[in-house]
This record gives C-alpha cells, structure tokens and sequence, in this order.
C-alpha cells in the first residue's frame, strides 16, 4: 500500500538521515528471533550503514551515495535473501547510471506541480535535489535535527519522491505530491505500528505489508 510507502519515508528514512533518529537496537534485538528474523537483521544492518552514511552529509557525493545505498545496494541485498522471495513479488533495483536516460517530464500531465503524477526520470531528479538542499539545513544548522513539516517543500520533496520510488521498486501505485502530503499530515507514530516504534514500522510495515 501506498500510505507503507510514505510511512517509511517520512519515520525511517527522514529521521536516520537528518532528524532525530531512535536508537532501537534493544527492540530489534528483542525481535530478532520472530517471524521477520530475516528482516530484523537486514534492518539492523541498514540502520548501522545509514549512521555512517550520515557522518558524510554536506559532502558533494551524498546525494548520490544515498540514493545508491537506499534504491540499489539495499534492494540488492534484499533480493540475495531469496527464502524472502518465495511467496512475494521481489523489488527491483535503480541504478544511478540510468538516471541521465530516464525522461524528465511529468508523464504529459499538465496544471498545478502537486497534482501532477511525476515520471520516474523526474522523480529521481527531485529526490537528489531535496537531499542536497536538506543536507545543506543540516549542516547550516550545526547537525540539529531538522523536524519534518507537511508545508516544508524540501521536506515534502524528500518524502514524496522517496515514498515513490519505493512505490516504484515494489510494484506499488505512485502517489502525487499532493496525496503524499495528505498521507504524511495524518501519519500517527504511535498507531502506525503495533510497538509504537516509528524505527521499525517505516521499514517492516512497508516491507511486510505491502502488496508485493
């Protein structure tokens, strides 16, 4: 579902790359031994990489190495972990070299750009310029976690492009900018998952429940 999308955007992705992000180790830990083992770890080993990959934001390359790590490498990973695929539609990776030939338009759609359905190509294109320019608050900032706010375009930018390209690996519909931040203003933390950990449902809520 698309709302599992926006959740993983805007509670997991946002928060580990430039808010205040949870520390949950002990819960995952605690959960390791379920039925999302397999994800736990993998999650686990995201959360560590996503830690470091934060020490670089403000370096030209971190747009880049974000949107590797996050719609490649990881995807990839998952994809190794083929026990995972058995019953599931498996995602599929992006590669930042194909970048330049994807299309830049917004899939011949005219009239206001939030309720436009934006190509892929354009898509891409928002996601690095939002990281960029959010990467550039935070570091202004002196590294204070930035809070996300539904009327804050580099943060909606960030959120909608992200939760779409995610869409997009998974065989998922892609939202307009104007429903992402319709999603992401009723987004509740506490509801959006059964431990109240916002950590761990942007990442096992979309990957578990989503229609794969």
């Amino acid at each position: 579902m698309p709302v599992h999308c926006v959740v993983w955007a805007k509670e997991y992705l946002f928060s580990q790359l430039f808010g205040a992000a949870e520390d949950d180790a002990e819960q995952l830990d605690n959960a390791a031994d379920g039925e999302n083992k397999d994800e736990i770890q993998e999650l686990k080993r995201e959360s560590d990489a996503l830690r470091k990959l934060r020490e670089a934001v403000g370096e030209n390359q971190f747009p880049k190495d974000v949107f590797e790590k996050v719609f490649d490498h990881d995807i990839r990973r998952l994809l190794s972990m083929a026990n995972m695929w058995k019953n599931r539609k498996p995602p599929t990776p992006l590669l930042y070299a194909d970048i330049a030939a994807m299309a830049r338009n917004s899939d011949g759609q005219e009239g206001l750009r939030d309720q436009q359905l934006w190509s892929l190509g354009r898509t891409c294109d928002v996601f690095l310029d939002s990281v960029g320019r959010l990467a550039r608050r935070y570091v202004d900032g002196g590294r204070e976690p930035l809070s996300f706010d539904k009327d804050d375009e580099d943060c909606l930018d960030f959120v909608c492009t992200t939760a779409n390209l995610r869409a997009h690996q998974y065989g998922i519909t892609r939202q307009t900018r104007f429903q992402v931040k319709s999603i992401a203003g009723n987004i509740i933390p506490a509801i959006a998952t059964t431990n109240g950990s916002p950590f761990v449902c942007g990442f096992v809520n979309c990957f578990a429940n989503a229609n794969f």
